[in-house]
């Protein structure tokens, strides 16, 4: 977004691209992140919606900033393949058992570190970041919302 500002700052686009590009490949075949790459304990640890989710949101603004028709649509199929499997296994119901209001976005994780205080933890949750970030990907895939726009 600071790039679509000042689009002399050319080295602000190429940062964005780095860190999107290094996204993409580190995270999960299944496209949603866990909570923290380094942990050993993977694949049996938290997965973090609200990290995919933010993402997602990154990579459609980048599908609209990105020079080159090749990178733009990189960053937006990796968009809309991530919001496809987070609405399609994270969003309820995620099972015909699950009673929980439909639409919520489960599995967010939030300061799982080993300092955090115990109190501050909440992991495996909803999370209102997560929810924002899914709606403005959803809107944006709808072409309701431009994604330069927010």
């Amino acid at each position: 977004m600071s790039y679509l500002s000042a689009p002399d700052e050319a080295s602000w686009l190429e940062a964005a691209e780095r860190g999107a590009d290094w996204w993409i490949a580190h995270v999960p075949k299944d496209r949603v992140a866990f909570w923290d790459f380094d942990d050993p304990a993977i694949p049996d640890t938290e997965r973090d919606t609200a990290a995919t989710a933010v993402a997602s949101s990154g990579s459609l603004k980048l599908a609209k900033a990105a020079k080159g028709e090749a990178a733009r649509a990189k960053y937006r199929a990796v968009a809309e393949a991530t919001i496809t499997a987070l609405v399609d296994h994270y969003l309820t119901p995620t099972s015909p058992a699950d009673k929980r209001a439909p639409g919520i976005l489960t599995e967010s994780c939030f300061n799982k570190r080993p300092d955090a205080r115990p109190h501050d933890a909440a992991n495996r949750c909803e999370f209102i970041v997560a929810d924002y970030y899914l709606l403005e990907c959803l809107l944006v895939l709808a072409e309701e919302l431009d994604a330069t726009a927010v």
